[in-house]
């Protein structure tokens, strides 16, 4: 009897347990995530949602996105160290708001994100685009991974392509697959609307990809990511200095005197790629 009742018990804790582990928490229905409010834009431009093939796509990205609850999760959390800095950057720059989802879906907000490709840095800059906006990618130094620096790039790119193409969705489009590509789809096809354009299946999916992280990020309850505030990384907070290299100097020297240590100097900067700083002016 006692041999019964001991094996009861265990097997009834073994399966709370099992209930636990496979039954995560939160997790939204399925009706709640097709349940988009309309209108739906991006960047102040509408999604012609009431085409049913734009419906099916948004859908799709929107419930893949909701149902990577990890990276949502890490979405959430750095959303709170960098989208202030990126926001402001985006006003001052009179870029719209949405344009700081790019950087969700290029990076997941990482610092050294990379590609196959060769794309780089939170804003997956490639070499040629990074260095024709003013970034110094080298052997020893690579600004596509400074937050502050490829920003400014990003912004001042998205501007150039949004002059081009006289719309946000395309310049998106474009900041995905190259300008040139876009341009010969657009000559080619006869249509200037990213959502009745075919273009190459990366292209095709990344507005709807942004929008999507847009919905998620801006509502997150809905979706089922109950974060508190104490759950979130903390806001970066930094001052602007300019050091005078009269010639290379190791991090860790430099670490000491300013009161601190080589990791924190090295991911604070996410500049350099060398342990010593080079001969030269440099603004941090």
């Amino acid at each position: 009897m006692l041999i019964i009742v001991g094996t009861f018990l265990i097997l009834n804790v073994m399966g709370s347990i099992a209930d636990a582990i496979l039954e995560p928490a939160n997790f939204p229905s399925i009706d709640s995530c097709l349940d988009i409010q309309f209108p739906l834009s991006f960047c102040g431009e509408p999604v012609p949602m009431n085409t049913p093939e734009i419906k099916e796509r948004m859908e799709k990205e929107l419930m893949l996105s909701v149902w990577n609850r990890p990276q949502v999760i890490l979405w959430l959390k750095r959303a709170n160290r960098y989208f202030p800095y990126i926001e402001r950057m985006l006003s001052v720059a009179k870029v719209p708001d949405d344009i700081k989802y790019l950087c969700v879906i290029e990076s997941a907000l990482r610092a050294h994100a990379g590609s196959s490709k060769g794309a780089v840095g939170f804003w997956q800059f490639m070499r040629p685009t990074g260095t024709r906006y003013d970034l110094i990618v080298n052997s020893r130094i690579d600004e596509r991974r400074n937050l502050y620096k490829s920003t400014d790039a990003a912004i001042r790119y998205l501007k150039d392509l949004y002059q081009l193409f006289d719309s946000w969705t395309l310049a998106a489009a474009a900041y995905n697959m190259g300008e040139d590509g876009l341009e010969a789809e657009i000559t080619v096809q006869k249509v200037h609307n990213y959502y009745q354009l075919h273009l190459p299946l990366e292209t095709q999916r990344y507005v709807f990809k942004a929008i999507a992280a847009k919905l998620i990020m801006s509502s997150p309850k809905k979706y089922g990511f109950r974060l508190s505030k104490n759950d979130l990384y903390k806001p970066l907070e930094f001052d602007r200095v300019q050091i005078n290299c009269p010639q290379d100097i190791p991090i860790q020297i430099l670490a000491k005197s300013a009161n601190t240590y080589f990791k924190k100097l090295r991911i604070s900067t996410q500049k350099f790629g060398d342990i010593t700083w080079p001969r030269a002016c440099i603004l941090l």
